[in-house]
């Protein structure tokens, strides 16, 4: 019975020993090897940890082989992991530290060095012995696998704990609908402290497919990513809409050998439709699928099968739930929305939902409720924070998010129609609209090759209310971004809040 993570492992390894399981540009590991390995690493971490209970470990990564295979090993310990970014300010690491409380700290990086209270992956794999096979046998699938922090409100990191079976919900659910098999080879494009590289690992060896693990450097000189891809037979991506948006602006593919891509699946935020076009036209056969669903979900909640081109200004719809799982609307009172078209609050709920936030009752408690309409009181859902509507055709539509809901001029707006209305503007890449409170109106920040507010204005003149008119447009030749690619809104919002927009000739790497 696939009751835990390691289990996939031990049914992909006496399937397909000597098939290649995990790769990078260095080295290969094939299921064999990984079993093996992540086996001594698990008796390893037991002996370390002695008799305590079950509790966190922390991983500092890098992006190689080497991470999914101490992930495993973790794992095999009977101990969930804790990702952290081996390069991630001190003091961020504290933080999450002091959250986690974690038994053992290991550095997993290939050029780890030895430090004081951090043991090294190779201290760990040269070891013997089969104190795993207690903790196989003890493990259940509601046992915690890891904890991935995300950022918080107040500063301090959220850790979002996410179980076995949470984690085997998503990889049954995309095997059923996505039909990923052996075949398949993924490329991990994701930080393995970022939860979408959760998907890459779990949904390659869920399906006994191979995990190729691209190097940072294939986007920071995206001109050897097409060749890199052919080279090592790369088919499925399940990457960040950042990092496709940000491919698409330097027209990486143009004039190279197509790769021998099958599958996009793309989340993270809101896709622009042109970069969208650009993918579509440089992969004609290829399928398309938008993703939807925060860190609190294993993997996605809903997804939509791209089937046609969208205009500009066009919202992509964020489809329909999984199977095994319910996505819904609430109105601000907590009731359930039935109404096709009625904005209201995404939430879910099904087997792929996390336990709550790691030793944070009060933040749990608030987005983890009982579910209104539950007879028994005992049924949870999570209130995702998203906006969004039903079509008719019951497929779902993100709007925005409920903190980038404002009231300006006695009208409620969503900052995110505002902002899908001018990444349509021909010659901008991405924008973020933000809420100037003190002085009641809307500025957005656009990034483009050269400067085009007015333009941006005779659009949306034609396109929305005067109401949701900007009332400033802030050009940028690179909009700043934070660690996971994304723009980096809260650097804009403290921007905003000091006066302090920068000039055009600005560049933010």
């Amino acid at each position: 019975m696939r009751n835990s993570i390691c289990r996939l492992l031990e049914t992909a390894a006496d399937k397909w020993p000597g098939r290649i399981a995990l790769a990078d540009e260095q080295e290969k590991l094939d299921f064999s090897d990984y079993r093996e390995k992540a086996r001594r690493i698990g008796s390893a971490i037991r002996r370390l940890c002695g008799d305590a209970d079950r509790g966190a470990v922390a991983v500092l990564v890098d992006r190689s082989i080497r991470i999914p295979l101490c992930f495993l090993g973790v794992a095999y310990s009977g101990n969930y992991y804790v990702p952290v970014d081996g390069a991630m300010p001190e003091q961020r690491r504290r933080l999450i530290f002091t959250k986690a409380e974690p038994l053992l700290v290991i550095d997993a990086r290939r050029k780890a060095e030895k430090k004081e209270g951090v043991v090294l992956l190779e201290e760990l794999v040269g070891d013997e012995g089969d104190d795993w096979q207690e903790a196989l046998e003890q493990q259940i699938d509601t046992d915690p696998l890891c904890v991935i922090f995300t950022s918080g409100s107040t500063g301090v990191p959220k850790g979002v704990l996410k179980t076995h079976r949470s984690v085997l919900d998503m990889c049954s659910v995309f095997s059923e609908t996505f039909g990923f098999t052996e075949e398949n080879i993924f490329g991990n494009q994701a930080p393995f402290d970022f939860d979408v590289s959760t998907k890459d690992i779990y949904n390659s060896l869920y399906a006994g497919a191979r995990l190729e693990i691209l190097s940072p450097k294939l986007f920071r000189f995206p001109g050897m990513l097409p060749s890199y891809l052919t080279e090592r037979g790369v088919d499925t991506l399940e990457w960040a809409v950042s990092a496709l948006r940000i491919l698409a602006e330097c027209r990486c593919f143009d004039g190279k050998e197509v790769p021998p891509v099958r599958n996009i699946l793309f989340s993270g935020e809101q896709m622009p439709v042109k970069v969208l076009a650009y993918w579509r036209g440089t992969f004609p056969d290829c399928r398309f699928v938008n993703l939807y669903g925060p860190t609190e979900i294993s993997g996605n909640c809903s997804f939509h099968v791209v089937e046609r081109d969208y205009g500009n200004g066009e919202a992509l719809p964020i489809g329909r739930p999984f199977s095994n799982t319910r996505l819904f609307l609430l109105n601000e009172s907590l009731e359930y929305i039935r109404n096709a078209d009625e904005t209201g609050e995404l939430c879910f709920t099904g087997g792929c939902m996390a336990l709550g936030y790691l030793n944070d009752p009060e933040r749990t408690a608030e987005a983890f409720i009982p579910d209104p309409e539950s007879r028994t009181g005992i049924s949870r859902i999570y209130r995702t924070g998203d906006l969004g509507y039903r079509r008719p055709d019951g497929e779902f539509v993100f709007v925005g998010r409920k903190d980038t809901q404002i009231k300006h001029m006695g009208h409620r707006i969503e900052l995110g129609e505002v902002e899908t209305a001018v990444n349509g503007v021909n010659g901008v890449e991405i924008s973020c609209c933000l809420y100037d409170q003190e002085n009641c109106r809307i500025v957005c920040f656009y990034q483009a090759k050269e400067e085009c507010g007015k333009e941006i204005a005779l659009t949306l003149a034609k396109a929305l209310p005067k109401y949701m008119w900007p009332a400033e447009y802030v050009y940028y030749k690179k909009l700043p971004l934070n660690r996971t690619s994304k723009i980096d809104r809260v650097l804009l919002k403290q921007k905003l809040k000091e006066g302090n927009y920068g000039t055009a000739d600005q560049d933010h790497e």
